[in-house]
């Protein structure tokens, strides 16, 4: 105690073995740290000498000869446990757990309408979209739709139409229910699916006087229910002298509703979704079909597809389309969404038996349109 670390130090160097002469003890009054290390290596004693017949780079040798030895050995061992292996088994068993893991569905690439279009199973897509589905289904009931066995493609006919996007569908899905309740729609779905017919509604069987038209006639070529209407053969001026427009508008509701009930119940029944497909025929096209208060009339009637019946018609041929159909298409293409008017198609008279034979069976043609139903 009290000494300061350089004179323990020199302390402990006094006591050593090798003592050096007094005088190189005796530590500058300011030594450097040089002079420590010096006065250090001057206490280290002298290494030992080596062996006699020493001979480190033979040593070095042996040593690196044992090594090769050792690993040759385990090199050999590892070739022995390798043949030993049962190829086949090894296979099985990395099979086997391979097998063990549940097989998990890839998402298709595909979005809802492209997967409609395709056919994909119905069973498919709703499980592909189960979680907006879900979100549909409390909008629907939340906004007082009532759920029936159907429901689930109605549901689904909204969000193809809002291409997947599920508030979107939300919103639309709230806004049809309060307007099919205060339109009547609601009731009417009702009515059909407890077994009620299209001709229950008075307007229906006065418009098919005025209009030849075939309902949901079998099937045509994509397994859709089948609608054929000679627009040729629609007076025009007696229906708008007899039906007003608010009678036409119940006609055109109730044949809306019997299409939309006819192809949820096919779709539950095919296992796939179900549209319309509708074959117009215009031969004999006059210019009272094109009267501007004919048009209007028929106008409101005309957007209900897309504002309230998303993906409920499929494709449409229009056939026997005379030069006089141009003022018909100017007039409507403006109502139509851009959806709805990529799925019409149009043929003129030379065109019209092809295209009338690739678009339905024969079997759901009638002999007029070279079919064999009657």
């Amino acid at each position: 105690p009290g000494l300061t670390m350089p004179a323990a130090l020199l302390l402990l160097l006094a006591s050593a073995p090798s003592q050096p002469h007094a005088a190189e003890l005796a530590a500058p009054a300011t030594a450097s740290p040089a002079w420590w290390s010096r006065l250090l290596r001057r206490q280290q004693p002298p290494p030992p000498p080596p062996p006699p017949n020493w001979d480190g780079g033979r040593l070095l040798g042996l040593l690196q000869g044992a090594l090769l030895v050792v690993q040759s050995a385990l090199l050999c061992r590892m070739c022995v446990m390798v043949r030993s292996i049962d190829r086949k088994a090894l296979l099985a068993a990395a099979a086997g757990s391979t097998d063990s893991r549940p097989e998990a569905k890839p998402p298709s690439r595909l979005s809802l309408p492209a997967q409609i279009e395709a056919g994909e199973p119905l069973a498919a897509l709703l499980l592909d979209h189960a979680a907006p589905l879900a979100a549909l289904r409390e909008a629907y009931e939340a906004a007082g739709g009532e759920p029936d066995a159907y429901l689930d493609p109605f549901l689904l006919r909204f969000l193809s139409g809002a291409r997947g996007d599920a508030a979107r569908a939300c919103e639309w899905v709230r806004g049809a229910v309060r307007w099919r309740e205060e339109s009547g729609a609601s009731s009417l779905r009702r009515g059909l699916l407890r077994g009620g017919k299209v001709l229950d509604e008075t307007e229906v069987l006065k418009l098919l006087t005025l209009c030849p038209m075939l309902l949901s006639h079998r099937t045509g070529g994509k397994g859709g229910p089948l609608t054929l209407i000679h627009v040729g053969g629609f007076d025009a001026s007696r229906w708008y002298a007899t039906q007003s427009a608010a009678q036409f508008e119940a006609a055109g509701l109730m044949l809306l509703e019997a299409a939309l009930a006819n192809c949820d119940r096919a779709s539950v029944e095919a296992g796939r979704l179900v549209r319309r497909e509708i074959l117009l025929d215009y031969d004999g096209l006059a210019l009272s079909h094109v009267a501007p208060r004919v048009l209007l009339r028929q106008r409101p009637l005309l957007t209900l597809p897309d504002r309230w019946y998303p993906e409920l018609v499929g494709r449409v041929a229009c056939v026997n389309a005379p030069s006089l159909f141009a003022a018909v298409y100017r007039a409507v293409h403006p109502w139509l969404s851009d959806e709805l008017r990529a799925r019409i198609e149009v043929h003129a008279p030379a065109t019209s038996a092809a295209a009338v034979e690739a678009f339905a069976p024969r079997a759901s043609r009638p002999a007029v349109y070279g079919g064999s139903c009657e």
